[in-house]
């Protein structure tokens, strides 16, 4: 009976998680091109061509999915609310100079009130 019960929550716990990963999927999904390697939370993004994703977390910190090809990295980001007279009026992505290296500081969404800071190293 122990084990009928523990297949039973095991497969709930998977279709739910199968079920967020669907809906974080459907959300806005913004897609870019690297022309040089650059950093992300301190982590080295190969250039390329990446889409970015916010998956769902339980805890409500949101976390960024950037993907390009094989290469994929989860980062945390703050949503930072942004006053209406600064809702961005293009999604576009904010890199500052490191030393030699630019850094992945900000993603602003068109239209939305709020923008994603991430952490940095």
């Amino acid at each position: 009976m122990k084990k009928l019960v523990s297949s039973v929550l095991g497969f709930c716990l998977a279709a739910l998680l199968f079920a967020s990963l669907s809906y974080a999927q459907q959300r806005d999904v913004i897609t870019f091109h690297l022309s040089q390697p650059a950093l992300a939370t301190g982590e080295t993004l190969p250039a390329g061509d990446y889409q970015v994703r916010e998956l769902d977390t339980a805890n409500g910190v949101p976390v960024l999915l950037l993907q390009s090809g094989k290469f994929s990295l989860l980062v945390a980001a703050a949503r930072v609310p942004d006053e209406p007279s600064d809702f961005s009026s293009a999604t576009k992505l904010v890199f500052e100079r490191r030393g030699d290296s630019l850094e992945l500081s900000k993603i602003c969404l068109e239209g939305r009130d709020y923008h994603y800071q991430l952490a940095q190293d």
